[in-house]
């Protein structure tokens, strides 16, 4: 994946789930903890 579009994925991704994330675990957003299958972009459809 271009780089670009992982980071674009990584700020969608946090944007959708920051307002209902805890803040006492929000160490838990970033890049490297994210979850694997949050971290995948589902396959663009044909």
């Amino acid at each position: 994946m271009h780089p670009c579009r992982k980071d674009t994925f990584y700020l969608r991704t946090l944007l959708t789930h920051i307002a209902e994330h805890p803040i006492s675990r929000i160490s838990g957003l970033l890049p490297w903890n994210l979850p694997a299958t949050l971290q995948s972009e589902p396959a663009e459809a044909a």
